[in-house]
């Protein structure tokens, strides 16, 4: 089983297939498993990264309050460890733009850092 060491606690992820990453980021009170559906018809065409975000399913327990920028240290962190990522889904609102502006500022610094 997959973890990565985050802050105060470690993330559990599973990776199906081959090709350009895609990571799959369930909602509240879900697990990686919400995506079970989904993973094999996906990873015919992608490296699927499905996550359980902290206090679900395998990953570490909440020790206090989560918010939107714990939510994604924890994943910038996993993404650094696990994976090089292409796509993102998730259904974080109202926070979901900012957690998408982040995320993408990561992914372009990681994209200029490759091969130079």
């Amino acid at each position: 089983m997959p973890f990565v060491e985050v802050e105060d606690g470690r993330l559990y992820y599973d990776v199906s297939g081959k090709g350009p990453s895609l990571v799959l980021i369930h909602g509240a009170w879900a697990s990686h498993e919400w995506w079970r559906w989904q993973v094999p018809e996906l990873s015919r065409d992608y490296q699927v990264l499905s996550i359980d975000v902290r206090g679900h399913g395998k990953s570490s327990p909440l020790k206090r309050a989560y918010s939107v920028d714990g939510f994604t240290r924890d994943l910038e962190i996993l993404l650094q460890k696990a994976v090089r990522p292409v796509s993102a889904s998730s259904w974080i609102s109202p926070h979901r733009e900012n957690m998408i502006a982040r995320l993408s500022d990561f992914l372009v610094k990681k994209k200029g850092s490759r091969g130079k």
